[in-house]
């Protein structure tokens, strides 16, 4: 209930700070975002049993990174929980609710991610980290189990791989920007100037604004 609360007070932050930008709600907006970060850490360190509520734990991750909010060494703390690439047993709490049969459901259309998710959010923490062969290995996985998206099109989804690259840029990894664009263009075959085209007309707010 606390995590859901934060999320739609998250939602109702943004759409106000998007029609009044003041510096009031920029700041409750950070504060939430830090509200998000502390709740995330909280849950993956005590993995309390009867907690499986892993799309509002996505969404409250994904909020703390946005926001920048999350050390170095919490986001290495949080890849050590989660990961299956970095030879830690992980907890039987973490196996159980990120099974691949478990689905994670994003946009207004049934789309979803095997996993609970859990490859996307892992694409986040490693890009943020600046670990561009994980990434990688995330978007292998992504690109592999891709029975439920559209056309069975990652890039179709709502959450994609403009979403990683936007992480890179955020934590100031983006000398492994290119690096990330390239070897994701060579697995989907498509060119580095469709990607970035792609990034663009997604952040794209409305039909007046003006591309730069």
């Amino acid at each position: 209930k606390v995590l859901k609360g934060i999320n739609e007070f998250r939602e109702t932050l943004e759409l106000g700070f998007f029609y009044n930008p003041s510096d009031n709600i920029d700041a409750l907006r950070r504060k939430n975002a830090a509200r998000s970060a502390a709740w995330v850490l909280r849950i993956l360190r005590e993995t309390p049993e009867t907690f499986t509520a892993v799309s509002e734990l996505n969404i409250a991750l994904e909020h703390a990174l946005n926001y920048g909010i999350l050390t170095n060494s919490e986001i290495e703390e949080i890849i050590r929980i989660l990961s299956p690439f970095e030879g830690v047993t992980r907890s039987g709490w973490v196996v159980n609710n990120y099974r691949r049969d478990q689905l994670a459901i994003r946009g207004v259309t049934d789309r979803s991610y095997n996993f609970n998710g859990l490859f996307q959010e892992l694409a986040y923490l490693y890009a943020a980290s600046g670990n561009i062969s994980r990434v990688l290995q995330c978007m292998d996985t992504l690109l592999r189990y891709n029975e439920n998206y559209f056309e069975g099109d990652y890039g179709t989804m709502p959450d994609n791989a403009s979403h990683v690259a936007s992480c890179f840029y955020r934590y100031g990894k983006t000398d492994q920007l290119n690096e990330f664009v390239t070897g994701y263009c060579q697995r989907k075959k498509i060119s580095e100037r469709e990607f970035y085209a792609r990034l663009l007309g997604r952040s794209k707010l409305s039909d007046l604004s003006t591309g730069t």
